[in-house]
């Protein structure tokens, strides 16, 4: 296993109020109590151990999810943030270099 603790929320199709949420830290036991979703579905919540960072990369992920979700009737999706990089200086310059006006 690689996370050290797991968080599962989930809502179920239907019905208007009311999710669960499931927890454990990995050792053999786990608590359920209600919880607040806003729409259906299930968010599953991972905290990584130290040694299991490569599990961070959206490409390890996706590979691990297709191999074992081929199977599964619902599809999984998964909802991915990316940080858009900071421009250089040095870029920004360069795109407007020789864009003046012609006389």
């Amino acid at each position: 296993m690689v996370a050290s603790e797991i968080t599962v929320v989930s809502k179920r199709a239907g019905v208007d109020e009311g999710a669960v949420k499931w927890q454990s830290k990995a050792d053999g036991r786990f608590t359920v109590e209600e919880a607040e979703r806003a729409s259906h579905g299930t968010d599953v919540i991972l905290t990584l151990r130290e040694d299991d960072k490569k599990y961070l990369e959206e490409w390890e992920i996706r590979q691990l999810v297709k191999k074992y979700s081929d199977y599964i009737e619902h599809p999984v999706t998964m909802d991915v943030t990316r940080e858009k990089p900071e421009p250089d200086a040095g870029e920004v310059d360069s795109k407007f270099r020789g864009r003046g006006r012609r006389r």
